[in-house]
């Protein structure tokens, strides 16, 4: 259900879309930064109640892509190579991770490909 479709100013949010999925309570918020660069934010709220901030790309508003973190187990990306964070979830390395096909060994080429 979309819950708003606002834009008043540059920076501002201007649409939120909420929905349940597996008793998890999602939401993509909609943002348009300074230089038109429309961005996403992820939020989920578990079944327990717990809130989550998936760290997905900001350029993924789709619902499919929330979905799919939490099929992959909400995984949290806290990872770097060569000192560099890895960056965000994307569909493709949560495909990964959900046909545990993910490894060290192949995140490098992942993060470098997105």
């Amino acid at each position: 259900m979309i819950v708003g479709s606002h834009l008043t100013e540059r920076n501002e949010m201007y649409g939120k879309d909420e929905w349940i999925y597996k008793g998890y309570t999602c939401s993509v918020d909609m943002d348009i930064e300074p230089e038109e660069v429309r961005k996403a934010w992820h939020n989920v709220t578990s079944p327990e109640g717990q809130f989550l901030r998936p760290s997905i790309t900001p350029y993924d508003d789709s619902r499919f892509v929330v979905e799919m973190w939490i099929d992959a187990g909400c995984p949290v990306f806290r990872c770097q190579i060569d000192g560099v964070d890895c960056g965000n979830w994307d569909r493709r390395s949560l495909q990964l991770l959900i046909d545990d096909r993910l490894t060290m060994d192949n995140l490098r080429e992942v993060w470098m490909a997105t």
